[in-house]
């Protein structure tokens, strides 16, 4: 006859052992309980974890949010070079532009024969009048002090605003220039000259410049020397030059954008 709950073991001597289902079962339980409260706790530890990271993080985020604001205000290393760069191309052509109009103004001799310019008249003792826009420091031309009057006419190569002018005298016997009166005049022959300036040179051995400040434009420059230094027999010019805007540098002046 059998019994419910329990089981019959047979040992190797015949012996039976009997052994309760109940107590087994009571085992397997107790296993599982403590499985369940080891998950548990691991779950709670892992639950507390999770809540101290998260505080953390929001912890670290609100400290570092100011930083984040302030870092948006700070360009980039690319936006920074960017704008450096095209700082630095606008202020290269702003210089390129000045030292152009610059070396135009001051380097262009609109008296040089290279560009068609000539002495068309001079007072009737003047010899080699040619020689004073060769800038060969051999030749010149050659006037008697005693002379009524020494004067000289150049036709520049085109009509410009004259802005400067450049004299000199390299002989050594002989007696330099001393005041001396600029004329100008947009045509040829005429008798109306516009004085642009009456100067002083120095009795010096060299080149000498003299600013004009005329708005007019001419293409005709008449100079009337008005006394000499020294009391030699000659007064020698060996060099004349003059410079100033063209027209279509005078128009580019006033508006660049256009030119």
């Amino acid at each position: 006859m059998s019994q419910v709950g329990t089981s019959v073991k047979i040992i190797n001597n015949d012996t039976p052992i009997v052994i309760s289902r109940i107590d087994s079962a009571t085992e397997a339980l107790q296993k599982q309980a403590d499985i369940v409260s080891h998950l548990t706790q691991i779950e709670n530890s892992t639950e507390t974890l999770k809540t101290n990271v998260t505080s953390q993080l929001r912890s670290d985020s609100n400290e570092t949010a100011p930083n984040k604001t302030e870092a948006e205000d700070i360009p980039s290393f690319s936006e920074w070079a960017q704008k450096h760069l095209e700082e630095a191309e606008k202020n290269h052509l702003n210089l390129t532009i000045n030292t152009t109009k610059s070396t135009k103004l001051r380097w262009k001799n609109y008296a040089s024969v290279d560009c068609g310019a000539k002495v068309i008249l001079a007072n009737q003792e003047a010899q080699h009048t040619w020689a004073i826009l060769v800038g060969s420091r051999d030749e010149y031309i050659l006037n008697p002090c005693n002379s009524r009057s020494i004067w000289f006419i150049v036709e520049l190569c085109e009509a410009i605003q004259l802005k400067k002018i450049d004299l000199a005298n390299f002989e050594l016997f002989s007696s330099s220039p001393k005041d001396f009166a600029v004329y100008i005049s947009d045509r040829f022959p005429t008798r109306d000259w516009s004085l642009v300036g009456q100067f002083t040179a120095k009795d010096e051995r060299n080149v000498q410049n003299f600013d004009i400040n005329s708005e007019s434009f001419g293409k005709y420059v008449k100079v009337e020397i008005k006394s000499h230094y020294g009391s030699e027999h000659y007064c020698p010019l060996t060099l004349f030059r003059a410079y100033g805007m063209s027209v279509f540098e005078a128009l580019q002046k006033d508006d660049p954008g256009t030119y």
